[in-house]
């Protein structure tokens, strides 16, 4: 008898809901066992987006050092547009 496929299922630690274990409903974690985060995308999503809007200092002095770091890239950018 042949037994049927399933595909293994992760459960999200913050929605409680089950998805399929796979990059399309989870970020990538490289140190989790399955590689993939706890949390959902949908539910990472919506908190780095809470985050954000609850700490606008914070985002705008990462903002900054990234513009900085790669300053060179983004003028390259500029120059072509």
């Amino acid at each position: 008898m042949d037994t049927p496929i399933v595909s293994p299922r992760k459960c999200c630690t913050k929605c409680l809901q089950e998805f399929p274990a796979t990059p399309e409903y989870f970020f990538r974690a490289k140190k989790s066992k399955d590689g993939l985060q706890w949390w959902c995308k949908q539910c990472a999503n919506s908190f780095s987006r809470e985050w954000e809007k609850n700490n606008p200092e914070n985002v705008a002095k990462t903002k900054k050092k990234t513009r900085a770091k790669h300053k060179d890239e983004i003028s390259e950018y500029n120059r072509q547009y």
